[in-house]
């Protein structure tokens, strides 16, 4: 894939986002795909209630309707198309790899996020292998006894430390281009083992390591006090660890350790940590609906994952969602929306900043 090519069709199509936000008019595409494959999982997470939620397996998209949207998206996209596969836990359907295997040989630019604690040797070694533009491991500790009491079952943390290992070694001796990124849900009871989270990216050899801030619970109605007796928020006795562990942060992004998060992002989790229900400073806007596409399991479509669906791509092409009555309706919606959200897979990303992830990531 000629990265020249790829980086300059992303900066013309930033540019196009951008007129759409000052004039309306819809000439821009989505940066970013993200596909949920499932929403169960098999742990039993403090901050997420997937596990806990009456499902309907029935509801999942086939392999093979996986497969045509995947390729519809590419045909829209082009080749390079940024898809990011995700649950739940996607690893609970036994298509998976044919999944992410047919994205790859279709153009995309495919990548996973999994907790890790389901692939065995051989699936380690073929996913190191397969071509995938990135594998993602949610990380949210650097004990056992941390990471197990987030992720609500023993032995979590010792399989995915172990699933890191392996295909950081495969992609290593198969000289991959796939990056490897460890995810880290901040929360008051992990704050003193962020440091070392950081460290150990760099220790390993992996990508990078991306901190997002801890949200309100999938699958919770919104609410302005989820915070207040939240077990895993920032009591008052906890923010000067706090404070002290981002600025150790910060200043190891400014010494080249692999944290993917830019200062500004982790100065902005500075007061975040004290009041999550923030407005957004004036002259902002939030750009989730120019920039995302998010499927759920079922082919509905989202472009916040707060606000309600704008179509479903097992009955129309992405295309067509993107371009319909019902996501024209919701971009107005989030230009709307006041809400200051950290949440990473919707950071506001200026064209510097995007070119200067683009270029770590393509790298070798």
């Amino acid at each position: 894939m000629n990265k020249v090519a790829l980086a300059a069709r992303h900066a013309a199509n930033y540019v196009l986002q951008q007129t759409h936000l000052k004039t309306g008019l819809s000439v821009g595409k989505p940066t970013y795909v993200y596909a949920a494959l499932v929403q169960r999982c098999h742990l039993k997470c403090a901050h997420c209630n997937f596990w806990n939620m009456p499902y309907d397996r029935h509801r999942e998209m086939t392999t093979e309707q996986w497969f045509r949207v995947t390729d519809e998206l590419v045909d829209w996209l082009g080749q390079g198309a940024r898809i990011q596969f995700t649950g739940g836990e996607p690893f609970l359907r036994p298509d998976v790899m044919q999944i992410l295997r047919h994205a790859v040989e279709a153009g995309a630019l495919a990548g996973v996020i999994s907790n890790g604690t389901l692939l065995d040797e051989r699936k380690c070694r073929e996913l190191a292998e397969m071509g995938l533009f990135n594998i993602n491991f949610s990380l949210d500790g650097f004990s056992p006894a941390t990471h197990d009491r987030i992720r609500g079952v023993d032995g979590a943390f010792d399989k995915t430390c172990q699933t890191i290992r392996r295909i950081n070694q495969f992609r290593v001796a198969a000289r991959s281009d796939t990056k490897l990124i460890l995810k880290c849900v901040m929360m008051g009871i992990n704050a003193a083992e962020w440091v070392n989270l950081a460290q150990y990216a760099q220790d390993e050899g992996v990508t990078g390591v991306l901190f997002q801030p801890l949200q309100q619970n999938f699958g919770e109605p919104g609410r302005n006090d989820w915070h207040i007796n939240n077990p895993l928020w920032f009591s008052d006795e906890q923010l000067p660890a706090v404070d002290e562990a981002l600025q150790q942060l910060i200043a190891m992004v400014q010494n080249g350790y692999p944290i993917m998060n830019s200062v500004e992002h982790l100065e902005s989790i500075r007061h975040y940590v004290r009041n999550p229900i923030r407005e957004m400073k004036t002259g902002e806007t939030c750009e989730v609906g120019i920039t995302n596409f998010n499927i759920y399991d079922d082919g509905g479509v989202s472009l916040c994952y707060k606000m309600d669906i704008i179509g479903n791509v097992k009955y129309n092409s992405p295309e067509a969602v993107w371009l319909s009555h019902e996501a024209r309706e919701r971009r107005s919606e989030i230009l709307a929306c006041r809400e200051e959200c950290l949440i990473t897979c919707q950071l506001k990303r200026g064209l510097i900043e995007r070119a200067k992830l683009f270029m770590t990531l393509m790298g070798s």
